[in-house]
């Protein structure tokens, strides 16, 4: 009988496995702009350059997303191609790994293993790692982030792994590799790679544990050497660009409106645990309430430093990319709460929730923006399918840009994956996030996102050739709106075209394809009269941006 139970259940597995697949192919050709800046990095590292050289010249910079993903990406080089899929298969590989994980657990647990932390409770983690395996496999957000090129899905199993693990195995080298991974992939790895060996050493008395916490704190030591000796600054530039020279009150109230957004919208996650909180600080079983209040102080610290940080914008990263990283844990976490208060209707509770974790991030979701975005990013992926090519292969506006540029034009831009990683030029981060200066000296906007650090006059002191603009071309050039130019990234587009370098020395263009890609093109007078000999480029003066500036002012 036991045997039929198990053979059942590996079935079980292999159609959870299928469904992964399925959801997983449909998003595929879904890539981020995020994405695209690590795959600049890697290109040039493949291409033989220096570790971390975003241009072919200039000084290395640690703009991309993480070291581990960056580096493992170049050896799929200097074939652009190459790394897009490869950043994509393997994310899907460790998307099916952490199902794997989960429903290991749930087997173990179902054959009643005793277990020190579950003791007694094996059933309840055996339903409960069942069902976190069923969400994991269904939740479409997971299944959009696997194949957008980002690294949210291996951090997020290598966390589980980290977590649970474990209780499977004890394996040193496997156990090790696993910190060594975790902590070179972010640096907010490191909390994990330390807090689960102390705590399996805390239970256990194996010195095996001491051992692996020590590997993960020699590599985060190392990896922080290694990044002050080759870039001069014990965190990536990405920080410095988010977080740095900065009160922070900008950023935490960012953050909280990022994780409460979150909460609101999978409220019904949170209630179990929070009666299970209660329930768990009365509780009897010494070992359970320890796992269990642990590693919910710890996925709450992980969303406070976060939070501080000012977290994601919504329109970077839709669905809330960093929460993410620990939905599983928060997962398992609300279906053992239910099957601990509520035997009696846990498995019809379990089954509406895993009904609503599908359906729920195209139907609602807070900002309403986020699940019409999953909706039309659904709608698009199914439409193209089987075509699995990438959208920065198609960008009109950019393959134009292409053909009146080379490598030696300098480009400054806002959109520092895909229009670089199209147009194969010097570029100019202006948001800073690849650029050391900007990241270092930039100032925030107060009324911005969290990335809006910069500095325009810098910016406008290297005379780029190109200036891509962040603002609407369509309403600009039929000259309706153009207080627009200043409601996004205000600060920003406001430095610009204030600037006298700006007003005297550059051009609108005009004849750029700007049907596909709605961003204004602006062209230095020296590169405009010295391409005007060999391509047609139609401009116009910016005085009516300045104009637009002046009213507004005058309005408010």
């Amino acid at each position: 009988m036991s045997r039929l139970i198990l053979q059942k259940s590996y079935l079980l597995l292999m159609l959870l496995i299928l469904i992964t697949l399925v959801l997983d192919v449909v998003f595929f050709s879904s890539t981020l702009e995020d994405a695209q800046i690590t795959y600049r990095y890697s290109l040039r590292f493949s291409e033989g350059y220096d570790f971390g050289m975003w241009n072919r010249t200039g000084f290395p910079v640690e703009g991309f997303t993480t070291f581990l993903w960056m580096l493992y990406l170049s050896f799929f080089g200097p074939n652009l191609d190459s790394i897009v899929y490869a950043s994509k298969i393997t994310t899907v590989f460790f998307h099916l790994s952490v199902i794997v994980l989960f429903f290991s657990l749930h087997v173990k647990f179902y054959n009643g293993e005793n277990h020190n932390i579950f003791k007694g409770s094996e059933k309840i983690a055996s339903k409960a790692f069942l069902f976190t395996s069923i969400v994991v496999a269904i939740f479409l957000p997971l299944s959009w982030y696997a194949t957008t090129g980002m690294e949210t899905v291996l951090f997020m199993t290598l966390i589980a792994y980290m977590i649970f693990f474990p209780m499977l195995t004890s394996n040193i080298i496997i156990l090790s590799s696993l910190s060594i991974l975790l902590v070179m992939t972010r640096p907010d790895g490191i909390m994990f790679a330390l807090a689960s060996p102390l705590y399996y050493f805390w239970i256990t008395k194996n010195r095996q544990f001491i051992t692996i916490a020590t590997v993960a704190l020699i590599t985060f030591i190392a990896l922080a050497i290694f990044r002050y000796n080759h870039f001069g600054y014990f965190m990536p530039n990405t920080y410095y660009a988010k977080s740095a020279n900065t009160i922070g009150l900008m950023h935490l109230k960012a953050g909280i409106f990022y994780f409460g957004a979150f909460f609101i919208t999978y409220i019904y996650i949170f209630i179990p645990i929070i009666l299970m909180l209660i329930s768990t600080v009365l509780s009897k079983k010494i070992k359970e309430r320890e796992f269990f209040l642990l590693l919910l102080l710890g996925i709450a610290i992980y969303f406070i430093i976060l939070a501080k940080a000012g977290a994601d914008n919504f329109s970077a990263f839709p669905m809330w990319r960093h929460a993410l990283n620990v939905f599983p844990l928060i997962i398992f976490c609300m279906f053992y709460s239910i099957y601990s208060l509520y035997p009696k209707y846990s498995y019809v509770l379990s089954s509406i929730i895993v009904l609503l974790l599908f359906f729920s991030p195209i139907i609602f979701s807070i900002p309403t923006s986020q699940s019409s975005f999953l909706k039309e990013q659904l709608s698009n992926s199914i439409k193209k399918f089987p075509d699995f090519s990438n959208d920065y292969k198609n960008n009109s506006l950019l393959l134009w840009l292409k053909n009146i540029t080379d490598e030696n034009t300098t480009i400054a831009t806002s959109l520092a994956g895909e229009l670089p990683l199209t147009v194969d030029a010097y570029h100019l981060d202006i948001l800073g996030l690849n650029d050391e200066y900007i990241a270092h000296n930039g100032k925030f906007d107060p009324n911005g996102p969290t990335d809006s650090k910069t500095d325009m006059a810098y910016v406008l002191s290297k005379r780029p050739n190109i200036i891509e603009g962040y603002m609407n071309a369509k309403k600009i050039l039929k000259n309706e709106e153009l207080k627009i130019i200043i409601n996004s990234r205000k600060k920003m587009n406001q430095d610009l075209i204030e600037n006298s370098i700006f007003q005297n020395e550059y051009f609108i263009i005009t004849n750029a394809p700007y049907e596909t890609f709605n961003r204004i093109l602006f062209i230095h007078k020296d590169y405009y009269e010295k391409l005007n000999e060999k391509v047609i480029i139609k401009v116009h003066p910016v005085n009516k941006l300045i104009n637009a500036i002046k009213n507004v002012k005058e309005i408010n």
